[in-house]
């Protein structure tokens, strides 16, 4: 039997910065879809803000949901904990964030109440000890290059 896994991906957090250029974006997509095992029945939700959208919207190689975050500190955070607490949880088997944030770990916990499997996927030195804490497990994306074979999916 597969594993089902809903993603949130805050696009910002995980190119370490605002406006990362068209490159870094996809490559940072393509890491933290390899590094999380993405697979086919996963449900992929990206929080980014408008000018990163432009960029990236149409490049995304997997069905995704791509939500908009409005300005500000940490509102893709906000977006991306919103659209967690309205799936079921009990119809997935295993919860990705695509952050480092602090801020995703009240999301974490709650899923593994519920029985989920949660990961947190980061940058190095990028993930807060409380995100560490509440995760099952960590998986940290790679410095350098990583194909971007997901294209083909």
């Amino acid at each position: 039997m597969s594993t089902r896994t809903l993603h949130l991906v805050d696009m910002e957090n995980l190119c370490q910065s605002p406006f990362p250029s068209v490159d870094t974006s996809r490559q940072s997509l393509a890491s933290y879809l390899h590094v999380s095992e993405w697979h086919r029945g996963d449900v992929v939700v990206i929080a980014a803000n408008r000018w990163l959208a432009k960029d990236i919207l149409f490049n995304i190689p997997v069905p995704h949901i791509f939500k908009i975050s409005p300005p500000g500190t940490n509102s893709a955070d906000q977006v991306l904990t919103e659209q967690a607490f309205m799936f079921d949880s009990h119809r997935f088997d295993r919860l990705a964030i695509g952050s480092g944030d602090h801020h995703f770990a009240r999301v974490v916990l709650s899923w593994r109440e519920a029985g989920v499997e949660a990961m947190a996927l980061s940058r190095h030195g990028c993930l807060s000890w409380v995100l560490r804490r509440s995760a099952d497990e960590v998986r940290y994306l790679p410095s350098g290059h990583v194909p971007l074979g997901v294209n083909s999916i």
